[in-house]
């Protein structure tokens, strides 16, 4: 499992939502952020439909996974 992975410690965890893992698996959690119209333009010329585009671009400029990551 997941968990019994973490356990030993040393582990690095990517992923784009902190709520899925419990608080106690980590000792410190980083948040990589972008500026809004790189990432516009990396996911456009990625191909993701412009509705996906605005979403992320939109959870950037709240600032949603920095506030997940601090609640």
């Amino acid at each position: 499992s997941l968990e019994a992975t973490l356990s030993g410690g040393n582990c690095l965890v990517e992923y784009h939502s902190s709520a899925l893992f419990p608080e106690r698996w980590f000792r410190c959690v980083a948040v990589v952020t972008c500026d809004n119209e790189v990432l516009h333009k990396r996911l456009t010329e990625r191909g993701y439909p412009p509705h996906k585009v605005e979403s992320q671009v939109e959870c950037e400029i709240m600032q949603a996974p920095l506030e997940e990551a601090t609640t």
